[in-house]
């Protein structure tokens, strides 16, 4: 079930859902915008090889193989046309599990989420994600963008301007224990950690 703009606030205020910083957020009627993380990350074909899923971390890989560029109020990131790269949104979003249960929740159910784009850039041909809009319940981190400009023209990605929205879902049911491949996930590659520190 959908939950609207007045049940997410709810769901905030009670706990099950954690948005920071949410002052910057602006709510739709069943969403809650969110805007980007300054860190965007560009591939580049560094390796001479194909990507086989299941053989190695995804997220090393992605580090070595991506450049960082850095958006500010004054320089925004200019996404040309047919280029794909990798960003974040500047909130970190947690949906709190059964583990975290408190008594505010007064039962109801924990929460799941979905990413998707504003139909306003989407018109200009922006792609914000590719076919995994899924947030599970007890994700906590940044949500990653894989974003791609289908348009003719450049786009210039700011820091001011919602990017995407998040619409909040109720989960029939307390799903059992799950691990994500990327827990914490701080940076677009879906490391817990900057470049700096690796």
């Amino acid at each position: 079930m959908l939950l609207s703009n007045t049940k997410i606030k709810e769901a905030i205020d009670d706990g099950r859902l954690l948005i920071e910083p949410l002052h910057e957020c602006k709510f739709d009627a069943t969403a809650i915008n969110l805007t980007l993380s300054p860190t965007i990350q560009v591939p580049i074909a560094k390796f001479p090889t194909a990507i086989r899923f299941g053989h190695g971390s995804i997220t090393d890989m992605l580090e070595q193989s991506s450049t960082e560029h850095f958006i500010t109020n004054q320089q925004p990131f200019e996404l040309k046309p047919n280029t794909f790269v990798l960003a974040a949104s500047e909130q970190v979003v947690w949906f709190r599990g059964p583990g975290e249960r408190m008594s505010s929740w007064n039962n109801k159910p924990v929460l799941a989420g979905r990413v998707e784009g504003k139909s306003s850039y989407a018109r200009m041909g922006l792609l914000v994600h590719f076919t995994a809009p899924i947030i599970h319940n007890t994700f906590k981190g940044r949500i990653t963008l894989e974003m791609m400009n289908l348009g003719v023209y450049p786009i210039m990605l700011t820091l001011d301007r919602p990017i995407c929205q998040l619409l909040v879902e109720e989960v029939l049911g307390d799903p059992t224990d799950y691990t994500s491949n990327f827990p914490g996930q701080q940076r677009p590659a879906g490391t817990g950690k900057s470049a700096s520190e690796s």
